[in-house]
């Protein structure tokens, strides 16, 4: 009688390898089905039925039942049963109280094996199944993403022995129960967020519509319904597009001709990953135009194959139309100002109509004896612009025709033809040749307006569409009569004009600015969409991946939330630190780190309490050491990253033991040390030997040179007299050298006195060698309170530092400070040279061949020191070295 399975004689008995095969075969076979039932969308409780019946055959067992838990009562309440009397679904509800059966198996959360209920002393077996008499059972808690659905249990009525496989085998089915459960709660919660977008949508202010690949609307909102000209959503969904294509003309923005291929969608369907653009287009059945801007952007599967397009449509026809009136008049208003030859500005109005508010552009004005001349005149086609000229030389305007340009001058009044039909073009032609000729123009809509200066109409503005589906109306009206009015006032006043001019330009910087703000908010609103498309794939990939990452990886993973609490780890966590994982599940932050860290994360966890845990762990994150459960303190690496899910912070912790490299370090720091002590000891033995055997060999050389130059300034030869005594300087000039070399080798007055009197003694023979480098020092008297290394250390930078500036910097000033402040002594050698680049990696600086400076960087680290180097092209360099005061050798 147990709570976990444990292996018994008869598993040994069922290890044959043909029964377990059969049984492993028989059990996926059963999961199949079941997953395959799932997958169509099967109803749930028929499902689950189903699932207890396969499950009870399959183990050749009398009972089975699926209870489901209602939070709200804490009550279980029989969903399927299978092998029990029709009074089965009749039972009251079972109570989940101490003591209970079902309240366990809760406890346990895992699969609960019980050999014989007569024996049990854990539990009191429910009536229901005491009544039935049930022996043997397997149960097992059903879970639920937000809350457990139910138990699902089966049951002998005799005693019986389960092996692992069948345990397995209730346990796998109890998995997939809850797969079930939660895909029926999740696709209900689909269903009511399908209805919200549809709201969602139906409020947004931009058409929106979605089409599939042969490129049919599968969806529209009501604004796209209302932009596409259609009243009910039926209509446009059920129309073939080869018919819905042919109710729209099409334009680019320039005006030319668009085809369906060049829309946005096709673009996309073609493989680009998105495409927008600003076009107009003519409804035929209403004979509306509209400008819209267009964006489409692929929807694909996780393949990333597209499915669909979304096209987002904004109607921007009345900033189109105002934004073109208020170009048209801003040209105009600059060309009525760069000149006061109102004729050539008149013609270039013309010429700026034509293609823009129409294909055909004649201005006139009154001249002498009130006949009318031609001003000006543009046409978009070179050749009818010639016929025009042709029909105007020889059928003039009539003065007494009740309509045409004289009429619009002697009335004031402005004559429009939207459409012109071919009654309207008889009565304009003053006979059947006049006609014909005026036909072959192919007159669409035409427009005429008065010129007026000073309340009088001095003239006309004819304008004239010949491309069908271009209709003249009122806006078209306003910005005619505008532009003739701007006519006569450019030919009464050109000053009027200029302040025109001068309104026109703040009207379009303001049009221009909201066209900015527009875009902007599009491409905002692209980008927002593109992001969370992104994410979404994202999340869904990190799902799959993130759970063989966090236990294949080689470090120490942790999971910590907003409290310091472990709420996750993977099996190298609990290796690393010496634990089992039930004993890692009980551990905090504290326990596995030294009492100096630990207590340190205590006090922290109050402070950043309301910011991610990631602040607490920055503050140790230094120099940072973990502490095993047998109590060893070892070196780690801690790479930190905070995430936020449902509004609680976590930070996921990645732990690296580094002990072998923490020793690797210390030994090369030793060998670092071991090698500059030989070194300095060497330039001590070498100092010594110069100063004591070859400059005192050379002293007595130097003697008997001066003995020979006496004895042989007595014997009269001034020849060899003169050879001796050059020979002497030479071997005076050698041993001055090799007092040099020894001083560099080992300063004289560095142990005796300190390192400010070697720094100052080194001084007085470098000025005397370099006279033309300014020296300033500011040396505070160690007081041999520094130790021999630490002292020979920064003697040996400050000489490589001034030998540098000498061979390399071309400075004028060589600035030397040295002081003892707050427990470090602080060297700084400063020079107004060339500078260099410092690169950020030491290894560079070797690469470059500057191995001084990787000298000095050794030294001082080798005593525990810092090392800082400023330096840029042109400013000099600073080298600053930070030791601790009274560190000894």
């Amino acid at each position: 009688m147990s709570a976990n399975y444990q292996s018994t004689d008869e598993d040994s008995h069922l290890n044959e390898e043909g029964l377990i095969s059969t049984t492993h075969l028989s059990h996926q076979r059963v999961v199949i089905e079941i997953s395959g039932q799932a997958l169509l969308g099967s109803n749930m409780d028929q499902l689950i039925q189903h699932t207890l019946e396969l499950l009870t055959s399959n183990l050749n067992i009398r009972f089975g039942e699926v209870l489901r838990y209602y939070l709200r009562s804490k009550k279980l309440q029989p969903q399927a049963g299978y092998g029990w009397p029709d009074d089965y679904f009749a039972q009251p509800p079972r109570e989940i109280e101490k003591g209970s059966f079902a309240n366990f198996v809760f406890a346990q959360d895992e699969v609960v094996v019980i050999r014989d209920f007569n024996k049990e002393t854990r539990f009191k077996l429910p009536y229901f199944l005491a009544n039935h008499k049930v022996v043997s059972g397997i149960a097992t808690v059903v879970h639920g993403k937000e809350e457990n659905f139910g138990i699902l249990a089966v049951y002998s009525d005799e005693e019986r022995h389960f092996n692992s496989i069948e345990t397995n085998f209730v346990k796998k089915i109890g998995n997939i129960l809850a797969l079930i459960v939660d895909r029926q709660r999740i696709e209900s919660s689909l269903s009511t967020s399908q209805d919200e977008l549809e709201t969602i949508l139906n409020g947004i202010q931009e058409g929106i519509s979605i089409q599939n690949e042969s490129g049919q609307f599968i969806y529209v909102n009501d604004v796209a319904l209302s932009l596409l000209g259609f009243k009910d959503r039926d209509s446009i969904l059920n129309i073939p597009l080869e018919v819905l294509s042919q109710s729209y003309e099409l334009f680019e923005e320039s005006g030319e001709k668009l085809t369906h291929e060049q829309l946005p969608a096709n673009k996309v369907f073609n493989g680009a990953e998105s495409a927008k653009m600003i076009l107009r287009y003519h409804h035929v059945p209403s004979r509306e135009d509209r400008w819209l801007i267009v964006t489409s952007s692929p929807v694909k599967n996780v393949y990333s194959k597209q499915l669909f397009v979304v096209n987002i449509f904004q109607d921007i026809t009345g900033m189109k139309r105002r934004e073109l009136d208020q170009l048209i008049l801003f040209q105009a208003s600059e060309m009525f100002n760069d000149t006061s030859d109102y004729e050539k500005v008149l013609k270039s109005i013309a010429e700026s109509l034509v293609k823009s508010i129409s294909d055909w552009c004649v201005i006139h004005l009154l001249g002498e004896n009130d006949e009318v001349e031609e001003i000006a005149a543009a046409h978009s086609d070179p050749e009818k612009f010639g016929l025009i000229q042709e029909i105007q030389r020889r059928f003039p305007p009539n003065h007494n025709f009740g309509r045409g340009i004289y009429h619009v001058i002697k009335t004031g009044e402005i004559e429009i033809y939207p459409i012109v039909s071919d009654n309207d073009l008889r009565q304009m032609s003053q006979n059947t040749e006049h006609y014909q000729l005026i036909k072959q123009l192919g007159i669409h809509s035409a427009l005429i307006v008065p010129v007026i200066v000073s309340g009088k109409p001095i003239g006309s503005m004819s304008l004239i569409w010949s491309s069908l589906g271009f209709e003249y109306g009122d806006q078209e009206i306003n910005l005619a009569v505008n532009l003739a009015q701007r006519a006569g006032l450019a030919i009464e006043n050109a000053r009027l004009y200029k302040n025109a001019k001068l309104l026109n330009d703040e009207l379009e910087s303001q049009v221009l600015k909201r066209t900015g703000q527009l875009e902007n908010l599009i491409r905002r609103l692209q980008l927002q969409l593109e992001k969370q498309a992104q994410v979404e794939r994202e999340l869904q990939r990190s799902k799959t991946l993130f759970s063989d990452l966090f236990e294949l990886s080689p470090d120490a993973i942790f999971l910590i939330n907003n409290d310091g609490k472990i709420v996750r780890f993977n099996s190298q966590a609990a290796t690393v630190f010496g634990y089992t994982s039930e004993g890692l599940e009980e551990a905090s932050i504290e326990s596995l780190l030294p009492e100096r860290h630990a207590m340190r994360v205590l006090q922290l966890k109050e402070q950043y309490r309301q910011s991610p845990p990631l602040e607490i762990l920055k503050e140790i994150n230094q120099e940072l050491y973990g502490l095993r459960k047998n109590g060893e303190i070892f070196p780690i690496e801690v790479s930190l990253s905070s995430v936020k899910i449902e509004e609680e912070w976590l930070v996921i912790a990645v732990v690296r033991d580094v002990s072998a490299q923490k020793q690797a370090q210390e030994e090369l720091a030793e060998v670092q040390h071991r090698l500059l002590d030989g070194l300095e000891a060497e330039r001590l033995l070498l100092a010594q030997e110069i100063h004591d055997g070859t400059i005192q060999d050379l002293f007595s050389v130097n003697f008997q040179l001066a003995e020979i130059s006496n004895d042989l300034s007595q014997d009269g030869d001034p020849e060899i007299t003169e050879k001796v005594r050059y020979t002497s300087e030479m071997v005076q000039g050698v041993i001055q050298n090799l007092r040099n070399i020894s001083r560099e080798l080992r300063p004289p007055a560095l142990a005796p006195f300190g390192l400010e009197q070697a720094i100052y003694s080194h001084m007085e023979h470098f000025q005397e060698l370099h006279a033309q480098i300014a020296v300033h020092l500011n040396l505070e008297a160690d007081n041999q309170t520094l130790g021999e290394t630490v002292r020979l250390v920064l003697f040996r930078i400050y000489q490589n530092a001034v030998s540098n500036v000498v061979r390399h910097a071309e400075a004028q000033n060589i600035w030397i400070n040295f002081s003892l402040e707050d427990g470090e002594a602080i060297l700084e050698i400063r020079d107004d040279g060339k500078g260099f680049i410092k690169p950020d990696r030491w290894v560079e600086l070797a690469r470059r061949g500057h191995l001084g400076l990787i000298g000095m960087r050794e030294r001082v680290v080798g005593i525990g020191g810092n090392l800082q180097i400023k330096s840029q092209p042109g400013e000099g360099t600073i080298i600053r070295v930070t030791v601790p005061h009274r560190l000894k050798s």
